[in-house]
């Protein structure tokens, strides 16, 4: 058992390691600001804002609560199978998202061209689709990270996979558009 003394230390390095993530990661934003600001057009923005839209929407859809019931679970499930029990979510979550982003590519330009005429489908709002389906797969990493209590690889996969997307639409927006 642990004293409060190492209770508190313990829980204050994590909270500490935990909010210094936070930080940086406003931080990043915050300094976005200025250079997308300099950068980009208000029509650019616009596309941004919808390709954001909809990942919002799908972002819950694809995990439809996986990660919070790997963190619920985790524990409870004993070492022999746990494994057993992430790879079923993972390769169930993986199926489940392939066969709609699938679909949702098939019918999107279609979709769009009635409902968000001034934006293409193709390529702006294709890789919103592909890359929000890629990007809920760091959501194990991330749960199993925060179980773990690993703050150093919590906070380099939540602050690097925000980096890398907001690089990838800047490419998207002004280089490829």
């Amino acid at each position: 058992l642990m004293s409060r003394k190492e209770k508190f230390k313990k829980y204050s390095t994590l909270l500490g390691g935990y909010g210094i993530g936070v930080l940086l990661n406003q931080g990043i934003n915050l300094l976005l600001i200025p250079i997308f600001w300099r950068v980009l057009t208000p029509e650019d923005f616009g596309v941004i804002a919808i390709s954001q839209i909809i990942s919002l929407f799908l972002s819950p859809v694809y995990m439809f609560g996986a990660s919070e019931t790997i963190q619920r679970f985790y524990y409870r499930w004993n070492d022999d199978e746990r494994p057993h029990r992430l790879a079923w979510f993972f390769w169930f979550v993986f199926a489940f998202t392939l066969v709609l982003t699938i679909f949702l590519d098939f019918v999107g330009s279609r979709i769009s061209r009635n409902l968000i005429v001034n934006v293409p489908f193709d390529p702006l709002l294709r890789y919103t689709l592909w890359s929000t389906f890629f990007s809920n797969f760091i959501n194990f990493p991330i749960a199993i990270s925060r179980i773990r209590q690993r703050v150093a690889t919590y906070n380099f996969l939540v602050n690097g996979s925000f980096l890398l997307q907001i690089a990838i639409v800047f490419y998207l927006v002004k280089i490829e558009n």
